[in-house]
C-alpha cells in the first residue's frame, strides 16, 4: 500500500521551491537539487515519486524548469522505448540530476544526446513518443 500523503506533503515543498526559483531567490541547480530530494524523500514512507513533483507535471521542464507555453508539450522520458533502468540512469546525470522525467523539446534533445552521443537515436526516441502517444497530447514534427 502506497503512502500518498508523503507525496502530497513533499509536493507542497516543491511548490515553495518553484515560487522561490521564479522570484530569483534560488538558482536552477539549487532548486533542482531540492526538488530531487523531495522526489526521493517519498521513499521514507513507501510513496510515489511523481506525487512529490505534481507541481511540475505538464507545465515545467524537469531540466531547465521553464514553464512551457500553451500548445507546447513536455516529452516524458518514461514514454520512450528505453528501459526503466535507462530512464533512471538518464535522470541521474552527473551533477545535473533531473527534477522530473518530463522535458521540453530542447532539453529532451540535450539530455538524450548526452546519453546516446548521436542525434539519430534522439530523433528515434522523439518519434517513438509521438507515434505511441495520444495524437492530441503531443505536437508532431513541424507543427
Amino acid at each position: 500500500m502506497s503512502c500518498h500523503n508523503i507525496g502530497r506533503g513533499l509536493n507542497s515543498v516543491v511548490e515553495v521551491v518553484v515560487t522561490l526559483y521564479d522570484e530569483g531567490k534560488l538558482d536552477i541547480k539549487t532548486a533542482r537539487t531540492i526538488i530531487v530530494a523531495c522526489r526521493k524523500g517519498v521513499h521514507w514512507c513507501d510513496g510515489n515519486e511523481d506525487e512529490a513533483v505534481i507541481r511540475l507535471q505538464k507545465c515545467r521542464c524537469g531540466k531547465c524548469l521553464k514553464v512551457v507555453k500553451k500548445g507546447d508539450e513536455l516529452l516524458p522520458l518514461c514514454e520512450t522505448s528505453l528501459s526503466w533502468e535507462a530512464v533512471l540512469k538518464i535522470m541521474k546525470q552527473k551533477n545535473n540530476e533531473l527534477a522530473s522525467d518530463e522535458l521540453c523539446r530542447t532539453c529532451f534533445d540535450e539530455v538524450l544526446y548526452e546519453y546516446f552521443g548521436n542525434m539519430e537515436d534522439v530523433t528515434r526516441e522523439y518519434k517513438y513518443i509521438i507515434e505511441h502517444s495520444n495524437e492530441n497530447e503531443y505536437l508532431s514534427e513541424g507543427e
